[in-house]
């Protein structure tokens, strides 16, 4: 079972996009993609896309041990402005 979180963003996508991977890479995150869509890999697994201003978050697998709540602290933390 899955969810999907919207996050709005707004300025330079690329730079933004950079700041995530170097946090999600830091929290052992195996992190791919590029300014319109890609994956993450970790503890945590799923997709994101970024369509005008906004980027969307599925998550496909997390820990059994975590609750939703905690994930989505965990992705506005990654890709909240």
């Amino acid at each position: 079972m899955g969810k999907t979180y919207k996050f709005k963003w707004s300025g330079n996508v690329t730079e933004k996009l950079e700041k995530v991977r170097a946090a999600a890479v830091k929290d052992g995150v195996d992190f791919r993609g590029d300014e319109t869509c890609g994956t993450f890999e970790g503890k945590i697994s799923g997709s994101y896309s970024i369509e005008g201003g906004e980027v969307t978050v599925t998550v496909t697998k997390i820990p059994w041990y975590a609750p939703w709540s905690a994930v989505e602290s965990g992705l506005e933390k990654f890709f909240s402005e």
